[in-house]
């Protein structure tokens, strides 16, 4: 049931992407009449174009085979309420990139958009507009309760430059703090660390740009891990591990306690069904600018009943009890 002024758009998949598996899809809204059709991609891909709701009601979906074809398919609806911009494709390139505008609020400026990656390898460029020298770009990733994504955001220039982020900034996580230096058009990059492309990959994109000058905050990082040995373990042993965390932001963390968390993990993202704890590791602040702390030779034991290849992967700050401005994703390491 959409209301209307609703946006909407509908896109799917076919399992598995076979060949020779594309449908036939049309919608329609409450009155019946057709408000656009399309084919699918030979392999099952779709994606409509958003559309707004002129009628409240009940809008349907009509599927019809192609190619032959009568199994499964996969489809999800999604309705837009409010002034969230969303991302539409093609965006796979600096020249056919979303423009999302920014609205300045005193001296910062801010704004979001939602997004999906639909397949593998897929590309979300967005341009944010014109930047001036002397400011500094933070762009983050929110994820719904059911989003399975796992983003990396990054920031070009128009030539199509990567900007390097500041000290401290990773080039493979969902956080990035990028210093501009000369005033012009930028584009920020949303897509995927590893296989988490589909259905269920939606993100919003947050992009805050302030003055370089009003920047002060901590940064806590997982700098370096030495994980127990690769090979000759089995569930129930007996091991130890350790690593380090710094404080790379330009200000001291407030003088609370935080917990490390460290976890053995089938994949490299953290917080999932398949983490295994191996144990949790109290530390109170105040922590001052580039300073660090070290957990070393901690003893930890293979959880019963399980075998593989597993990740080691830290997280400080688990609880998020630090405050870290928009950098809280650059808080685990694998």
């Amino acid at each position: 049931q959409s209301q209307a002024g609703d946006r909407v758009y509908v896109q799917g998949v076919v399992p598995g992407t076979p060949a020779s598996t594309g449908l036939y899809y049309e919608i329609s809204n409450p009155a019946g009449t057709v408000l656009s059709s399309m084919y699918a991609e030979t392999n099952g891909p779709f994606a409509f174009g958003v559309f707004t709701a002129v009628d409240a009601g009940a809008h349907t979906l009509r599927v019809a085979q192609w190619h032959g074809y009568y199994g499964e398919y996969r489809f999800r609806v999604y309705i837009l309420r409010g002034d969230l911009k969303l991302e539409t494709e093609p965006n796979n390139g600096i020249s056919t990139a979303n423009t999302l505008t920014l609205v300045a609020s005193g001296n910062n400026s801010s704004g979001s958009m939602q997004g999906l990656s639909r397949v593998s390898g897929d590309l979300d460029y967005v341009n944010v507009g014109t930047l001036q020298a002397g400011t500094t770009v933070f762009l983050s990733c929110r994820l719904p309760t059911r989003s399975t994504f796992q983003p990396i955001v990054a920031l070009y220039d128009s030539a199509g430059t990567l900007l390097v982020e500041a000290v401290g900034g990773r080039s493979d996580d969902a956080v990035s703090q990028v210093p501009i230096s000369v005033t012009g058009t930028y584009y920020a990059l949303v897509r995927t660390s590893g296989n988490t492309s589909g259905l269920d990959s939606e993100y919003i994109l947050d992009v805050l740009v302030v003055p370089t000058v009003d920047i002060s905050f901590p940064n806590l990082q997982v700098t370096s891990l030495t994980p127990p040995p690769a090979s000759g373990l089995k569930s129930g042993d007996s091991t130890t591990l350790s690593f380090r965390v710094d404080n790379l932001g330009n200000l001291a963390t407030a003088g609370v306690t935080w917990l490390d968390r460290v976890v053995l993990s089938v994949d490299t993202v953290y917080g999932n069904a398949d983490d295994f704890e191996l144990g949790v590791y109290q530390r109170s602040g105040p922590l001052a600018a580039a300073a660090s702390y070290t957990i070393t030779g901690a003893a930890v034991t293979i959880p019963d009943g399980i075998s593989g290849d597993f990740y080691v992967v830290v997280r400080t700050d688990h609880t998020n009890t630090v405050s870290e401005f928009v950098l809280e994703g650059d808080n685990e390491t694998a």
